[in-house]
């Protein structure tokens, strides 16, 4: 068996006379790459789930074992997710190296039809968009916590928004529709609005949102980059 980030050299993976199994968190051949679950939460995904498969030398396309299905809660993050579906996801390793050993599997091809990308996340990737509806935004910010956070500018400086929730509230995409320790911080996007419930700010430890601003302040009508 292996758990693997990199695409392993072929002599090694063909090594095992049964071959080598390896688990990918997504049900492939949905979200292939490095950061399945980050993109299943960004993309808004409601259900996602874990599969064992045989390695090849194309990434994630082996023939697949086993998979199990994993509903995903709308406000979850990606650290909330990660936590939950690693100890399933080392029970259906071992379950699969079980029903390999025993004969008692028949491996399935996959669908490269089917298959969907789940990229690595790069800088470009962290800006938010507030043109984008209230929901993508807020799948965005709850795809990237507590790492590397989603990202936008403020008085020059950058702010990462780590948690938050849809609201009410209209006006220019960006924004800021409330801003106090009393309501939090509530920012207009492309359709709808969201509030921001975590933030830190540049060398700062995360805080709620009410607790920011007891010591800082981001004015009304602010539009945020």
């Amino acid at each position: 068996m292996v758990v693997a980030f990199k695409i392993l050299p072929k002599a090694v993976y063909d090594a095992p006379r049964l071959g080598t199994v390896n688990i990918h968190p997504s049900l492939l051949p949905e979200l292939r790459g490095p950061a399945p679950l980050r993109w299943a939460l960004i993309r808004g995904y409601e259900e996602t789930g874990i599969t064992s498969f045989k390695l090849v030398d194309k990434t994630d396309a082996g023939n697949i074992l086993l998979q199990k299905k994993i509903a995903v809660d709308s406000n979850e993050t990606w650290g909330e997710l990660f936590e939950r579906i690693m100890p399933i996801a080392g029970e259906l390793l071992l379950e699969s190296i079980e029903c390999v050993l025993a004969s008692q599997i028949e491996p399935t091809v996959q669908d490269d039809s089917l298959a969907t990308r789940a990229p690595k996340i790069t800088a470009q990737t962290t800006q938010i968009d507030w043109n984008r509806p209230a929901e993508d935004v807020h799948n965005l910010i709850r795809g990237l916590s507590p790492e590397p956070g989603a990202i936008c500018s403020y008085d020059g400086e950058q702010l990462k928004f780590l948690r938050s929730k849809i609201a009410k509230g209209k006006g220019e995409p960006g924004e800021v529709v409330e801003a106090n320790s009393k309501s939090g911080l509530i920012i207009a996007c492309g359709n709808g609005a969201v509030e921001i419930l975590q933030i830190q700010a540049p060398g700062k430890k995360a805080m709620d949102t009410k607790s920011y601003f007891l010591g800082n302040e981001i004015p009304t009508g602010t539009i945020l980059r």
